[in-house]
Formats: C-alpha cells, structure tokens, sequence
C-alpha cells in the first residue's frame, strides 16, 4: 500500500501528539479536525495499529465510530486493546481496575459491532492467530472470547509501519 505525501503528514501529525495541548477542548477539536480529514481505510489502520493506549482508548472509540473504519482494522483494535487479558481476568474472578472494565466494555461495543454487522467493508485482513508475529488466540484468556471474533477478517494483508522514529 502506498500512501501519499498528505497521508504520511497527516499520520506523523496524529502519531507524535503534535495535536495534543494543555487545553483538553483543544485538544479534543483538533483531533476530531484531523480525523475527519482521513481519507483511506488504510490510513486510518495505520494510526489505529501505531496508537499509544497508555493515554486510553477515546481516540480508539472515535476510529471505530469513522465511516472508513474497515473490519480488519476493528479486529486489530479488539485485539490490541487487551481483550484475551480481560476475559482472563474475568474468568478468574479478579476485579478489572481503574480504567479496564471501561476497556472491556468497549471491547464488549467492538463484538455487538461484529455481531450486527456493522462494518460496511473488509478490505484489510487482520488474522488475530499471526499479528505481527503474534498470536492472541493462544493468549491466556482467549478461550472465552466469542468464536466469531477469532475468525480473520477478509481483505489485503497490510503492513503496519513504524512512523515514529526508534528511541
């Protein structure tokens, strides 16, 4: 997949948190300004697969809520966003904490999603038994998410890029 000069600008943008301020509101307009410029479903797989969850998950609410938010990339998002460890931790009875079963009901939001059909395209695979090299099917936990979200999602491999210089 190629992506054009505006894309890669635009992706940089979101993923440095050159968006970010000290004013929340700011903050919240410009990342919805931003957003609403994206253009390909690839492009916004690419910011859903490089996104920092240590500041939450609103902006991951926001990618799902996109008319371009494509299957494969709602999959990965379920995935990334801890899934197999909050059935775990469910399922052995442990009390999720601070921000985690808010997570979970999100995630729980991703399988209804799933499950009324809601994404209009499938055009980026997402396979959650080889994920960059990872296999969350084989993650604790795991058993107990619900059959249809471990199924891969059809569509073109897609590659998720570093666009964030190495530290």
């Amino acid at each position: 997949m190629n992506y054009s000069k505006e894309q890669l600008r635009r992706l940089h943008y979101l993923l440095s948190d050159q968006w970010v301020s000290d004013d929340i509101e700011q903050t919240e307009r410009e990342f919805q300004r931003v957003l609403a410029q994206i253009d390909s479903p690839y492009e916004l797989h690419q910011f859903a697969g490089n996104f920092n969850w240590d500041g939450g998950f609103a902006e991951m609410q926001d990618v799902l809520r996109h008319p371009l938010c494509d299957k494969g990339t709602g999959l990965m998002i379920y995935y990334v966003g801890g899934a197999p460890f909050l059935y775990s931790k469910l399922n052995a009875s442990k009390p999720l904490i601070l921000d985690q079963s808010l997570r979970f009901e999100f995630l729980k939001e991703i399988e209804r999603m799933f499950e009324r059909g809601e994404f209009r395209h499938s055009w980026i695979k997402f396979d959650p038994t080889n994920a960059r090299g990872r296999n969350f099917l084989q993650k604790k936990g795991a058993e107990f998410i619900p059959p249809y979200m471990k199924q891969p999602t059809e569509g073109e491999e897609v590659e998720i890029l570093n666009f964030l210089p190495e530290s």
